[in-house]
């Protein structure tokens, strides 16, 4: 074999180990040979580009690289999953605020991470030096290129060569989201509006969690003492605690379902063919507030934001751009300033346990001092929510109104040293979905206690939280509630059965 075969040879060999090897690891693990079938086409053009133009090469040998980081990453941190499926969990990053992407790579960046991006560079720097072209005649190079053309077309719809165009709808332009906002607005035009009943009190305020799972709540029975203002509310009979589960493990779906119409079989049209439940206060003659200590995402394209702008006066504490998120007092501090009417509707939505634990929480108000681990970070995250809603509570019980106060976390958790998060695993876990629900009545409400006594038979799945806040507030008479067993895992279209899935260990 002469030096000009031996180099080609090499050439391939360095780019079939770059290409193959490294672009697949679960293909490797777990002989996903469906997997396989996908990626050869991709193979085929990249090893043909490297003996025709080294250009067009070196430009698809980044892009797959890049590729390569996030099926690794995602595969080591969060487990198995479709293409689609790195698709959806890589844009709950690239949806979320710049300091919420920094906090995610502060929290799951990991050596394993730092030794394949070493590696990556490697493979690339050694297929970089020694690709040439290899000179043909212009006939065969014209046929080459052609087939390459023909190749690239006819896979065009399929993963990896699809990413960079979801990326960039999805990621950069908001794809669906936008034409699913802009849909609903149209649609809300030409729904009727509902006439609804005069509410039984002064003041809802409906306090919106992030990230809570029930079993770091002491008043669901954990042994350390995370819930003190809460537990002396149900120590007094004032305080009903609820067996439910959230209809998913993503912020931007869990509370457009609560809001709306929407549920988990019925996620898109249920939420373009409906009003939120700031609209339907609205209508029963309640000024509607929506104080969000979440950073603003796109004030006109996402779900959170849309339906928040509903209100009759919206509030963001935290911009899109925001370098560094407030901690809870601030949502405090901002409603007693706010000049409520008699009748109000209050949303006041939480940063709560959100990662990275350790900046959700003041330093001087914590249960542990000095946290070792990820459970007592996460576990001073609880005692400071439920500080936060004792000075909600004690600044709206004052006035001796009628008060209904709701707390409720949008999804749960994963609080382990091994692993923490939500909607990133595949298929998910039962603690993204156990969230602590909790109501408290100034008065006597005996459509509480009808829910109440509901849910010692049936585990509450929260899809139709809706029409829970609208019965029980007494502007509505629709008694509907879901026990359903069916969940969303990182997006609309991937649905499980809760009993079926496994607790993180």
């Amino acid at each position: 074999m002469d030096k000009f075969k031996k180099l080609h040879l090499r050439i391939i060999l360095i780019n079939l180990t770059f290409s193959f090897l490294i672009i697949s690891p679960q293909l490797i693990i777990e002989a996903d040979f469906e997997h396989l079938i996908l990626v050869l086409p991709f193979l085929l053009i990249l090893l043909s580009f490297s003996i025709l133009n080294r250009i067009i090469f070196y430009i698809l040998a980044i892009y797959s690289s890049l590729i390569n980081f996030i099926m690794f990453h995602l595969y080591i941190h969060w487990g198995n999953g479709s293409f689609s499926d790195v698709l959806e969990r890589e844009e709950v990053v690239f949806l979320s605020p710049k300091n919420e992407m920094i906090e995610y790579l502060n929290c799951y960046i990991s050596f394993q991470d730092y030794i394949f991006v070493i590696l990556l560079l490697i493979i690339l720097f050694y297929s970089f030096k020694y690709t040439k072209v290899i000179p043909f005649k212009k006939n065969k190079k014209y046929l080459l290129f052609t087939i390459n053309i023909i190749i690239m077309l006819a896979t065009r719809s399929y993963p990896p060569l699809n990413i960079a165009k979801k990326n960039l709808k999805n990621n950069l332009r908001f794809g669906e989201m936008s034409s699913i906002i802009r849909n609903r607005t149209k649609t809300k035009s030409s729904i009727k509006q509902v006439k609804y009943n005069k509410g039984l009190y002064d003041k809802i305020i409906y306090i919106q969690g992030e990230s809570a799972n029930k079993k770091h709540l002491s008043i669901y029975g954990y042994n350390k003492n995370t819930t003190p203002f809460l537990k002396k509310l149900k120590d007094n009979n004032k305080l009903y605690i609820f067996n439910a589960i959230s209809p998913t493990n993503q912020t931007r779906y869990s509370i457009p379902i609560f809001f709306t119409d929407a549920n988990v079989t019925n996620w898109k049209n249920g939420f373009i063919h409906s009003f939120s439940i700031l609209e339907d206060f609205i209508f029963a003659n309640y000024s509607t507030y929506w104080i969000s200590n979440q950073g603003e995402i796109g004030y006109h394209d996402s779900y959170i934001s849309t339906i928040a702008k509903e209100s009759n006066n919206p509030i963001f504490l935290n911009s899109y751009k925001s370098d560094g998120l407030k901690i809870d007092e601030e949502v405090v501090k901002t409603v007693k300033n706010i000049e409520l009417k008699i009748k109000s509707f209050i949303v006041l939505h939480l940063m709560g346990s959100h990662f990275e634990y350790t900046k959700r929480y003041p330093q001087n108000h914590v249960l542990i001092k000095n946290p070792k681990t990820i459970e007592e970070e996460y576990d001073n995250t609880i005692y400071y929510t439920d500080s936060i809603i004792e000075k909600v509570f004690h600044y709206f019980s004052k006035n001796n109104e009628k008060i209904l106060l709701i707390y409720i976390s949008d999804h749960g958790e994963v609080v382990n040293p091994k692993k923490q998060g939500h909607g990133f695993c595949y298929p998910p876990y039962k603690d993204e979905y156990e969230v602590p629900f909790v109501i408290y009545s100034s008065i006597k409400n005996k459509r509480i206690d009808r829910i109440y006594k509901y849910n010692q038979k049936n585990t509450i799945n929260l899809e139709n939280l809706n029409y829970i806040i609208k019965y029980i507030s007494g502007i509505s008479n629709r008694f509907e509630i879901s026990n359903s067993n069916t969940v969303l895992g990182i997006n609309p279209q991937n649905l499980f059965e809760y009993d079926k899935l496994m607790y993180y260990k």
